[in-house]
């Protein structure tokens, strides 16, 4: 993980450089500010060896991401994927953070998982079929059978997305069967 860590920043560094007209071998920084997921306990001693600068700023991604959308002024961010934040900073300069949200609302990549899941088992593809799917989806999502509330369970991104696509399973093998009956 150093290494590949370590030869990321110096190929980033040689190409802007590079890109500057400067040469990496003998140019020193004033200052760097640098933000990365996960925060810089585990970054900040490699980069103060790799990365010559007078003041260094190692920090998490959140605040760079802050710093850029809002030029350093008072405001909020809210970063959204499998994982969710929101970090802000007010008029006096402190800072907050919200995050590890279990399933955030805001994220909606699993009800299209499960959805898409649930329609893949359609024999026809009509209003009933894409109405059926629809409330199967929902009622397996809701009533979690078996596995999928264990799913539910597993860590991070991937129990909130595993659970999602049980129930869209679920719902497909129903929907299925409904459609070789021809029931819709």
């Amino acid at each position: 993980m150093r290494g590949a860590f370590t030869n990321a920043i110096v190929t980033c560094l040689s190409a802007a450089c590079t890109e500057a007209g400067l040469d990496v071998s003998v140019t020193r920084f004033s200052s760097a500010c640098l933000g990365f997921s996960g925060g810089p306990a585990d970054k900040e001693a490699i980069l103060k060896e790799i990365l010559p600068s007078e003041r260094m700023l190692v920090t998490h991604d959140a605040l760079i991401a802050l710093s850029g959308a809002t030029a350093g002024e008072p405001g909020v961010i809210v970063i959204a994927g499998t994982g969710s934040m929101a970090f802000g900073r007010n008029a006096a300069g402190e800072t907050a953070r919200a995050r590890k949200l279990k399933d955030p609302g805001i994220v909606v990549i699993d009800e299209v998982v499960g959805q898409w899941l649930s329609l893949a088992g359609a024999t026809a593809l009509n209003w009933k079929s894409y109405l059926a799917a629809f409330l199967l989806f929902r009622v397996f999502d809701i009533w979690k059978p078996p596995p999928v509330r264990q799913l539910e369970a597993l860590p991070g991104g991937l129990g909130i997305n595993a659970d999602d696509a049980m129930a869209g399973f679920y719902a497909a093998v129903v929907l299925f069967a409904a459609g070789c009956f021809n029931l819709y």
